[in-house]
């Protein structure tokens, strides 16, 4: 008699496909992601969400979901730090690999405090992980935006300006002015070597309203997906990689980032 044997194997489940963060809401962000590709034979029994500061996980906020979840909301994040999230899936045969989203930075949906100009500290150096290449975020929502009521209608200028750089090489760096939540100005700078900053200036002449109040951001991305790659801003003197410094003999390797905004002009009339 002939019998035929059947076993089945189980393996710990792939990484989790398609994970996404997005943040509408102060203080908070949503991860959604798909189901791994392996094994079929089992599901998972839950996902761990993992969200990372600067290239650090922050266990304390670490989520938990049920194997049927394919989204979960962290409501307890700080407003003005960039995020980035592991998400990996578990079955009775352990944990499998994780799968990072792009990063995103909560805003404290607060008005920019009122001036004409904002300048961060000489000693300010920025980083941005994980950049999709698409989505605008801010350099430093508390010291890089600014907001204004102006007295007149006319035109205003708006100027920002940072040091740019990456830390690995191939990836530009985007420099961009946001005005009442739609960019007005950008361009593509930086240098695609690596720990070379180049200072980039974009501008912009906005129509303005009278009695009308204007918030203007400073903002960045990189020039293309970016997953595990780090962006820089700032005006430090020393490299973040290392106790060497930048060479002191130009100027334009220590800028501060600034932005500022004009008083408004009289329009020109128009043809």
């Amino acid at each position: 008699m002939l019998r035929t044997w059947c076993r089945t194997y189980l393996t710990t489940p792939s990484a989790p496909l398609n994970v996404t963060a997005s943040s509408a809401a102060p203080s908070s962000a949503t991860v959604d992601w798909q189901a791994p590709a392996f094994p079929v034979s089992s599901t998972p029994t839950s996902y761990t969400i993992t969200p990372y500061v600067q290239g650090v996980a922050q266990n304390n906020l670490a989520a938990s979901a049920a194997g049927s979840a394919t989204s979960d909301t962290f409501s307890n994040l700080a407003n003005a730090t960039t995020y980035w999230f592991s998400v990996t899936a578990t079955n009775a045969s352990g944990t499998g690999p994780s799968t990072n989203s792009f990063s995103v930075t909560p805003q404290s949906g607060a008005p920019p405090a009122t001036r004409m100009s904002a300048v961060s500290s000489p000693s300010s150096q920025y980083q941005l992980p994980n950049s999709d290449g698409v989505t605008w975020q801010d350099i430093d929502p508390s010291n890089l935006t600014l907001s204004f009521t102006p007295a007149t209608t006319g035109e205003a200028i708006i100027t920002g300006n940072s040091d740019l750089w990456t830390s690995t090489s191939g990836f530009n760096q985007d420099i961009g002015l946001s005005v009442n939540g739609a960019t007005v100005a950008w361009k593509e700078s930086g240098g695609m070597a690596t720990f070379a900053p180049n200072a980039a200036l974009v501008q912009a002449v906005v129509d303005v309203q009278a009695g009308t109040a204007y918030a203007v951001r400073l903002q960045w991305k990189a020039n293309q997906p970016a997953m595990g790659v780090t962006i820089w801003a700032g005006g430090r003197t020393r490299r973040p990689d290392s106790a060497s410094s930048w060479s002191t003999g130009s100027a334009r390797q220590r800028r501060t980032p600034t932005v500022a905004a004009s008083a408004p002009r009289r329009q020109r009339s128009r043809c």
